[in-house]
């Protein structure tokens, strides 16, 4: 599992926008994987799942427990990007470059929120369609979504789903940056309010959706518990 470690994108979000941008800009393509505990604990499940993390993607550290590992197991130089802040970024370019984006994925309220939040907020994003979750036919409306040729995809349909679901197109497209951006849509649009500064500050976005989302208590145990002690386990087998 080290492998997968090493592979992460070195550099801060400031850095990495100037990727993203320039990519933009040229018409290439990139497929953002944001990963947090969850992913790589789901990548011991699904081996398409790992080939990912050395496909040539670009792997960002999306949260402090990923980063601690990268320490633990001697990967110098990996900063914490969380996949909201792309995103949001992202569509501040997008707006300025005038591209074409596609979102897919969350409840339907919440798509609708999001997409008229981003006609408001990104008046230079040209926004050529979004599917929600939940459609009936949900790979046959993004493959209709990706003839649209967009210059932007967001997909949020959560670990492994959105992930797996991008690379079984990426491959065809010919330009586009791809992220699988989990619950993003909830964070923009305003449906879930983001962790304060000061959470964000010391690194505890995860205790305050604890707080605010008791339900997630399992989840996180299921995760990122077990990601700590799989770490150690890989520390010792390095």
């Amino acid at each position: 599992m080290r492998a997968y470690f090493e592979g992460l994108y070195k550099g801060g979000i400031d850095r990495l926008m100037s990727d993203l941008t320039e990519s933009l800009e040229k018409g290439k393509k990139r497929f953002v994987i944001t990963a947090n505990p969850e992913i790589y604990m789901q990548a011991e499940k699904y081996p398409e799942l790992r080939r990912l993390f050395t496909d040539g993607n670009t792997v960002v550290a999306d949260g402090i427990g990923v980063v601690k590992a990268c320490r633990r197991l001697g990967v110098e130089g990996v900063e914490k990007i969380p996949g909201v802040d792309i995103s949001r970024r992202l569509l501040e370019e997008g707006s300025r470059l005038g591209c074409g984006a596609v979102f897919l994925g969350a409840k339907r309220e919440v798509s609708e929120k999001f997409t008229d939040m981003v006609a408001k907020k990104y008046p230079g994003i040209k926004i050529l369609g979004a599917v929600d979750g939940y459609a009936p036919d949900l790979e046959g409306e993004f493959k209709d979504l990706l003839v649209k040729r967009p210059d932007i995809v967001l997909v949020a349909l959560g670990v492994p789903k959105q992930e797996l679901l991008i690379d079984k197109y990426f491959g065809d497209c010919e330009k586009g940056v791809f992220v699988g951006v989990g619950g993003t849509f909830d964070v923009l649009s305003g449906v879930k309010k983001r962790a304060p500064k000061l959470f964000l500050k010391t690194n505890t976005e995860w205790l305050y959706r604890i707080i605010t989302e008791p339900n997630r208590l399992g989840r996180f145990f299921r995760n990122n518990v077990r990601f700590m002690l799989s770490v150690k386990r890989w520390d010792r087998a390095k």
